[in-house]
């Protein structure tokens, strides 16, 4: 796995092929963002990308890039009973490609890897119960624009609950349907219009990303 951090190591430009070096630029970019969202946990903020060779991200070949987060609302709606409810339109974007995964502890055991996979099937988004959010995306566009989604429906929901259930209006079956319907092609689609304005906007507060 590709580590996001240049910090005390020589730059590999040059040094590797071009599409492994824009593949590591992209991952740059992906910690610059979480962290300029304040969504980073320290050094335990997990963002990883596929390299050329079997052995990376090896379940599934559609993971090109990763990314595990412990926010504060994503980890209060991975701990309520419920999960994700239908509560806005990016809920009800990211609720079809959504699955869960039970806390078993902290994450050491390699064990717990082939159960993650388990459960996330064919989908690209999960809430770890008690534990934080994870994305896969053929692209770091599509992984962002994920993230993005599930992580502003998290604060979004957390909010809309901090002063209870009670009164909190679902959004109706029809507006579901028609949502999943409209948002059928996935977060790549997405992810392709939104990641030129994330770079841009990297570009002008947290620049040096790509050196």
């Amino acid at each position: 796995m590709a580590d996001g951090s240049l910090t005390g190591s020589a730059s590999l430009e040059g040094k590797v092929g071009e599409a492994e070096w824009n593949k590591r630029v992209e991952l740059a970019a992906l910690y610059r963002l979480v962290a300029l969202h304040g969504w980073d946990d320290m050094i335990f903020t997990h963002i990883s990308a596929r390299l050329p060779g079997p052995d990376l991200h090896a379940a599934r070949e559609d993971a090109q890039f990763v990314m595990h987060l412990h926010s504060d609302q994503g980890v209060a709606v991975s701990a309520q009973a419920e999960g994700l409810l239908p509560l806005s339109q990016h809920a009800l974007i990211v609720l079809p490609r959504l699955a869960y995964h039970d806390y078993e502890g902290i994450a050491l055991n390699h064990d717990e890897r082939e159960r993650i996979v388990s459960d996330l099937g064919d989908r690209t988004l999960m809430l770890l119960r008690n534990h934080g959010t994870l994305a896969v995306g053929e692209t770091a566009a599509g992984c962002w624009a994920g993230m993005y989604y599930l992580e502003r429906a998290c604060m979004q929901q957390a909010l809309a609950l901090g002063a209870g259930r009670s009164g909190v209006r679902l959004a109706p079956a029809q507006a579901i349907n028609e949502v999943k319907a409209q948002s059928a092609r996935g977060m790549e689609p997405i992810g392709g219009l939104a990641w030129p304005g994330a770079l841009r906007q990297l570009d002008r507060k947290s620049p040096g990303y790509a050196a």
